[in-house]
């Protein structure tokens, strides 16, 4: 962390006087030690709440829309194939999930 004496003796001041450090000073006094990014946002939940099921979103029954491995393709043989499916994004994600999971 790289501030000068004046810098310090202002920030000291602000927590003295109980007013709020300016969005400015985050960075510098706590950096990012993560080496990729992340979006972060006001109301953001967690991961694990997401799965969870805590934002209310249940995982649904896939719609399959279309099939791409059919009769001329037949599935591979771990059970792969490709697909084409409708619905909410995160219903989806969190359907794949729990058939991992199974």
């Amino acid at each position: 962390m790289k501030l000068s004496e004046v810098e310090k003796r202002y920030l000291v001041n602000l927590i003295e006087s109980g007013e709020q450090i300016p969005e400015d000073y985050k960075y510098l006094l706590f950096p990012n030690l993560q080496e990729e990014y992340e979006l972060t946002y006001a109301g953001k939940m967690r991961r694990e709440d997401i799965l969870a099921g805590e934002d209310g979103t249940l995982p649904v029954p896939l719609q399959l829309e279309r099939v791409f491995n059919g009769k001329e393709h037949p599935a591979f043989e771990d059970g792969w194939r490709n697909m084409i499916v409708f619905g909410d994004n995160l219903q989806f994600l969190k359907t794949i999930n729990e058939i991992k999971i199974r």
